[in-house]
């Protein structure tokens, strides 16, 4: 998602959508679908074209990439759309959320990318009993699924109204985080066994680059969860009969809830081993110590022998001015001696159990 394309000049007035990304673009592909228990009726639609609603059965329209300054202009006028929700849909990089206007209910949903990690899709919907308006500006075919329930007789979705199309997208973002989550947790285990066979110097950056990661899948997990509250309280609020809707909502809401669970896992696990890994870098750190401490301490003797006799007294100026250095096998005894020592060394060290 570029940067660019989330930000907002400052100062603008409030439900502004007429942005520089919105003003490019000449036409936008918009499909609607009016649908009911008795049939369905597709067509990719020029915006001007489009047909009156029936007057039974939902219509859904969806506008697949940027939307256009038309087509925004021309959905507000004919459903009643808020400009404060328009502005939200062309301003990428919300956060997941729930809005009740007068006419509509609008939602707003991030969908993880599967081609990038930790980026998202922004999927913005408003919905009421007759109308569906999605917007969707990024991977083609992701409401495919949807569609194709659409074209089953049978289809629970076509014996419903438009809250259930809602309930759907939902369901189909929350559904999409799942093969995502096994993905990071696919990669927490294989580093997991890296790290415990024999850690990598890049293995630290790679966990905290995971942990980032999971955070904001948390965050946005967090904001879908509260969605799925705010239209349990519509729900109950509102007069009219959608307590149909309300054991699939709990089902949403049992996903979303394991979805973070899961996420809660991986990344205590993800803590766990940055923990394990300077654990182990500081044991190998320990045992290079010990190795290069008993080395030195071995050699300490005999670099005392081998500095005394390095002394340069004259030998011929008294009888104690080492005499030893005048001794035939004198050379031999001073190894001997210190190889002996140092032998001895090792094995008080052995008994210790300091090596």
């Amino acid at each position: 998602m570029n940067q660019a394309a989330r930000l907002r000049v400052p100062g603008t007035s409030p439900g502004a959508y007429d942005t520089a990304r919105v003003r490019a673009v000449q036409h936008a592909h918009v499909e609607v679908i009016d649908y009911d228990a008795q049939g369905l009726t597709a067509q990719s639609s020029d915006i001007e074209l489009l047909a009156p609603q029936p007057t039974t059965g939902v219509r859904w329209i969806h506008v697949a990439g940027t939307p256009s300054m038309e087509v925004l202009d021309k959905l507000r006028k004919l459903y009643g759309l808020d400009p404060l929700a328009l502005e939200d849909v062309v301003n990428l990089g919300q956060r997941p959320k729930f809005s009740e206007y007068e006419t509509m209910l609008f939602v707003t949903l991030l969908i993880p990318e599967h081609s990038e990690a930790g980026r998202f899709e922004q999927l913005s919907v408003f919905a009421n009993s007759r109308t569906v308006v999605s917007f969707h500006d990024g991977t083609p075919g992701l409401l495919d699924p949807i569609r194709k329930r659409l074209t089953s007789e049978s289809s629970r979705m076509r014996r419903n109204d438009g809250c259930y199309l809602l309930y759907a997208l939902i369901d189909l973002g929350i559904d999409h985080l799942f093969p995502v989550i096994d993905g990071v947790g696919a990669e927490i285990s294989a580093l997991e066994a890296e790290v415990l066979q024999r850690p990598r110097r890049n293995a630290l950056a790679q966990l905290h680059e995971i942990r980032n990661r999971l955070l904001v899948y948390r965050r946005t997990s967090w904001a879908t969860r509260e969605i799925l509250s705010d239209l349990f309280r519509h729900l109950d609020s509102t007069g009219e009969d959608r307590t149909y809707l309300r054991p699939y909502l709990q089902d949403c809401h049992d996903h979303i809830v394991s979805v973070i669970d899961l996420l809660e896992t991986h990344r205590e696990v993800a803590t766990s081993l940055v923990e394990v890994y300077l654990s182990l870098v500081s044991n190998r750190l320990n045992e290079t110590m010990r190795v290069l401490t008993l080395i030195a301490t071995l050699f300490i003797p005999p670099t005392f022998i081998v500095g005394v006799y390095g002394m340069n007294f004259d030998r011929n100026a008294g009888p104690w001015s080492m005499p030893e250095l005048g001794w035939p096998y004198g050379y031999v005894g001073v190894m001997t001696f210190m190889a002996v020592m140092m032998t001895a060394m090792l094995i008080y060290f052995r008994r210790k159990h300091w090596i």
